[in-house]
């Protein structure tokens, strides 16, 4: 009954891409942090060992130069990593399980694992393919045929990697030292905020619903911060995300976030589980830590596809465009509903396809995002372990 599940899938996965070889204007996305769990790379370690096997060696050689006694009171290095990466054996529900998810949750840890297990499932359809797989060979004739690639947040640099512009190993040290800049900047190195729990930074999801504009929701909460009236002096809001045309997301001081939450009088907002203002000033600071990364790092461009930037929402042109926005993406919004209408409308991609866990998620939002017109759009995601999985019948199981 599973091999017969499988063998569905995979057909109606190849009567999809002869379907939409005339089209052929494709682009790859890449999830962004919030789905990170321990044992992130079992999936994969199950399908493509050796892929695994590699890419945590390149792992470990990338942050080889790491101290581990230098590094901040409470910060895991990166043996810590790989056990969590590769071991979700915690009884689920127990307080080891909780503490590992925690634990995994740490930005510094979260943001190289995301990146790292996005790689590792293009690189594991691409083995997969070599060994005669019809379902991997279907997803990588997408990717080698994709004209645009994009990332939701970390999921740019992410893109950045699979495209050739930069190097997995970079790509590893740069998200290493992002993510501990991060945690520097707002000194808390516990990325999850459980309910209940007091923090200074957070953020906020608010609902566009009834017909209200995105656009509208956005310019109010910009006229709303900037007047200067709302808001004391040492606070700090920002739109971090306008992911989709039912969503924004505010970053910044929690204090700050409640008060511009009840001037706009919208209900059922919702405070997400981060300790960390992503995307708004309050991690200015990381600037230069950031460039001193990004300076070290080889960037090649043009790549093997063409990348959209986060928060200019249009295809980025040069080396110094790819580092600029490494940097900036830091603190400036994610675009994302306007990066993906740029495709859509004034590039014509009418095929997506996510790649890595996390990525139907993300999936979610590009299919919110992407408009009325025919499109495809699918994720390659080995979190989800369902017999109607794309995964699943990538992966064979």
């Amino acid at each position: 009954m599973m091999r017969q599940r499988l063998q569905t899938i995979s057909a109606t996965w190849r009567r999809g891409l002869a379907s939409m070889t005339a089209r052929r204007t494709r682009a790859i996305f890449f999830p962004g942090q919030g789905i990170e769990r321990p044992g992130m790379l079992t999936p994969l370690a199950a399908a493509c060992p050796s892929v695994v096997e590699q890419g945590i060696e390149t792992l470990t050689s990338a942050l080889a130069h790491e101290r581990t006694e230098l590094l901040p009171a409470g910060t895991a290095g990166v043996d810590t990593l790989v056990e969590l990466l590769l071991d979700d054996a915690a009884e689920p529900g127990s307080d080891a399980a909780q503490q590992r998810e925690a634990l995994m949750h740490r930005t510094a840890l979260a943001q190289p694992a995301i990146l790292l297990s996005s790689i590792l499932t293009l690189r594991c359809v691409d083995a997969l393919a070599e060994g005669g797989g019809e379902a991997a060979d279907g997803v990588r004739q997408s990717v080698v045929g994709a004209e645009y690639m994009l990332g939701h947040s970390l999921g740019q640099i992410t893109a950045f990697v699979a495209s050739g512009a930069l190097t997995l190993a970079d790509g590893l040290r740069i998200v290493r030292t992002r993510g501990l800049a991060m945690e520097a900047a707002v000194g808390d190195t516990d990325y999850s905020a459980a309910a209940g729990t007091t923090t200074r930074y957070g953020m906020l999801a608010i609902p566009v619903r009834g017909g209200a504009v995105v656009d509208e929701i956005v310019a109010r909460v910009k006229d709303m911060t900037a007047a200067g009236d709302l808001l004391a002096p040492d606070e700090i809001v920002d739109v971090a995300n306008v992911n989709s045309p039912a969503q924004v997301v505010l970053a910044g001081h929690v204090s700050g976030l409640e008060k511009v939450a009840a001037a706009l009088r919208i209900r059922r907002t919702t405070r997400l589980p981060v300790r960390i203002p992503f995307h708004s000033r309050v991690l200015r600071s990381v600037e230069q830590r950031m460039r001193d990364a990004v300076a070290v790092a080889a960037v090649a461009y043009p790549a093997q596809a063409a990348l959209v930037g986060n928060y200019s929402a249009a295809e980025l042109h040069s080396t110094a465009a790819v580092r600029e926005n490494i940097v900036c993406g830091c603190w400036l919004p994610v675009e994302w509903l306007r990066s993906v209408r740029f495709l859509a409308e004034e590039r014509g991609v009418a095929e997506w396809t996510g790649i890595g866990p996390g990525s139907a998620v993300t999936a979610a939002l590009v299919r919110a995002s992407a408009g009325a017109g025919e499109t495809q759009i699918r994720a390659v995601d080995p979190l989800e372990r369902g017999e109607s999985s794309l995964w699943s019948a990538v992966a064979g199981r």
